[in-house]
């Protein structure tokens, strides 16, 4: 890096980024189709905090004090929160059941 900033990178942070991680998607202008690659399956393996609430019938409070627990795992991503479904699933199969 000697100061100029190339056109490929509109940002200098981008272009520092770009030196510092080889092989990264901000390398080649943007998201690779090989950095895309599995993106999806993976992304739909993730829920909102909105779908685990509606899929467990659980409150929101009583979600946050599921996470405060430890007992929920959640992941972020940039500012939104994501419940892998493994986790969800191994959650609910965790919970206390009926004896009646």
């Amino acid at each position: 890096m000697n100061g100029k900033i190339s056109a490929q990178f509109p940002f200098k942070w981008a272009a520092q980024f770009a030196a510092i991680i080889p092989g990264h998607a901000l390398k080649h202008g943007g998201m690779s189709s090989r950095s895309c690659m599995g993106m999806e399956s993976t992304m739909s393996e993730l829920l909102t905090v909105a779908e685990f609430k509606d899929r467990y019938k659980i409150s929101h409070s009583a979600f946050y004090r599921e996470v405060a627990a430890k007992r929920i795992s959640i992941r972020k991503i940039g500012r939104s929160t994501r419940i892998a479904l493994a986790d969800a699933e191994a959650w609910a199969a965790n919970l206390p059941t009926s004896t009646d």
